[in-house]
């Protein structure tokens, strides 16, 4: 089967609207990664205009505010690495970015290689790649209620945490993307 790819990440909508809980982000990285929170929220910032820009459904979010008000914070328990990523003043406008370890990422990675068995496209052949090959990876939820406002602020910081990494992100519903300085770019659609 041949697919086209398109300029934007519009979301395959038999699959997010029936997501109860919202939209989960995920970057798998072929190579551990260090997060530093400085680096996370300049990334991030480097990212949004583009990602934002690509995302029909997404003029709730105010990219200038967000990107005045960026800051990442430490959340994790002991065990567990995890930070809060601020992108306004309100508890609403913030994300829970999480670190999960090798065996995490691998149970995850495997149950997403059996949703790609028969994909033939070459970007398929890329995430297959990428997951068969898994050690870490970075999770965030976006609310089903929030994905206008929240959204492009989780892929633009799973981006760059792919990119340090090197690996790829994916976004429930809007399939699979690779970083690029200014945003992303579409590996495989859903």
């Amino acid at each position: 089967m041949t697919r086209t790819l398109s300029n934007s990440l519009a979301p395959v909508h038999h699959r997010v609207h029936h997501a109860p809980v919202g939209i989960w982000v995920r970057a798998y990285c072929v190579r551990n990664v260090q997060i530093d929170p400085k680096a996370l929220a300049e990334g991030i910032a480097a990212r949004l205009p583009g990602v934002a820009k690509r995302m029909p459904g997404t003029p709730r979010l105010n990219v200038a505010a967000a990107l005045r008000h960026m800051r990442i914070e430490p959340a994790g328990e002991p065990g567990r690495e995890a930070w809060l990523v601020h992108y306004g003043d309100g508890p609403e406008e913030r994300l829970h970015l999480e670190l999960w370890g090798r065996k995490a990422a691998k149970e995850q990675a495997g149950e997403l290689l059996e949703e790609l068995r028969g994909r033939d496209e070459s970007g398929a052949r890329r995430v297959r790649e990428v997951l068969s090959r898994a050690v870490e990876a970075v999770v965030l939820q976006v609310k089903a209620a929030e994905v206008s406002t929240r959204l492009p602020v989780a892929i633009a910081a799973a981006a760059w945490v792919a990119e340090h990494g090197n690996g790829l992100v994916e976004a429930d519903g809007y399939g699979w993307t690779a970083p690029t300085p200014d945003g992303v770019e579409t590996v495989l659609e859903e």
